[in-house]
């Protein structure tokens, strides 16, 4: 069972996901489309509103620019693994909500601030 992740997304669907996969999107067809960029804009956008940021701050708060957040609320790239990270070790999300809308792992005060429950 090494490597297999058991949760929820946040669209209510259950599902095991095995990370060791090379055929992921095959094995999971929904995990291909909940990592599109405007699915994470969506997130990334919840996120800061959340902590009631504007892109500038936000952006500061993560070692981002302005503008590569105003390019990944717009859609327009998605953000890189060094500034998924940044956002879980601030804001207490997970990098599983923020590319695949998974909160089954989120700390419960943290999915009642971006208003998942």
């Amino acid at each position: 069972m090494r490597g297999m992740i058991y949760g929820f997304s946040e669209h209510g669907q259950s599902g095991r996901y095995d990370y060791n996969r090379t055929d992921t999107p095959d094995y999971c067809p929904d995990m291909s489309e909940s990592y599109s960029a405007e699915e994470v804009a969506v997130r990334v956008r919840r996120v800061r509103e959340a902590e009631k940021l504007i892109p500038a701050h936000f952006a500061q708060r993560i070692g981002a620019t302005p503008q590569q957040v105003n390019d990944w609320e717009a859609g327009r790239q998605r953000p890189g693994p060094k500034h998924i990270l940044r956002m879980c070790q601030e804001f207490g999300v997970t990098s599983d909500y923020l590319l695949f809308g998974m909160v089954a792992f989120m700390p419960l005060s943290v999915a009642h601030k971006l208003g998942l429950v």
